[in-house]
């Protein structure tokens, strides 16, 4: 029962959340179109994509956005790569300078690629 409760409050707590975070994207950046990542993305304006840093520190982050609806061709100028049956793409956002808005770029030039070692 216990768990049932949490869940619903967490629910309602989230929902509260996203309307916050909606009402401050508002205020801070009025024009502003959401991207949701599995939707359909349906605008017909020009404009360039920007993130919100919410944390202190700098970040480098890969972003999934959505190829499909009326603003697809906008975002595909964006992608760095298109997933496997082209619905979705993701970008890479660069906001280093710490908190704040952060914007689409090329590819991270200065991360280290992975690497692997067979062990055993």
């Amino acid at each position: 029962m216990v768990y049932d409760d949490a869940e619903k409050i967490y629910a309602h707590v989230a929902k509260e959340g996203k309307a916050l975070l909606e009402a401050a994207f508002k205020a801070l950046i009025p024009k502003s179109i959401p991207i949701p990542p599995d939707q359909p993305f349906r605008t017909s304006s020009a404009g360039r994509i920007v993130a919100y840093n919410s944390t202190p520190f700098p970040r480098l982050d890969v972003l999934k956005v959505p190829l499909t609806g009326s603003g697809a061709n906008k975002l595909k100028s964006e992608v760095v790569q298109v997933a496997k049956g082209g619905s979705s793409g993701f970008i890479l956002v660069d906001a280093t300078a710490g908190s704040g808005l952060g914007s689409a770029r090329g590819l991270f030039a200065d991360v280290r690629p992975a690497s692997g070692e067979r062990l055993g």
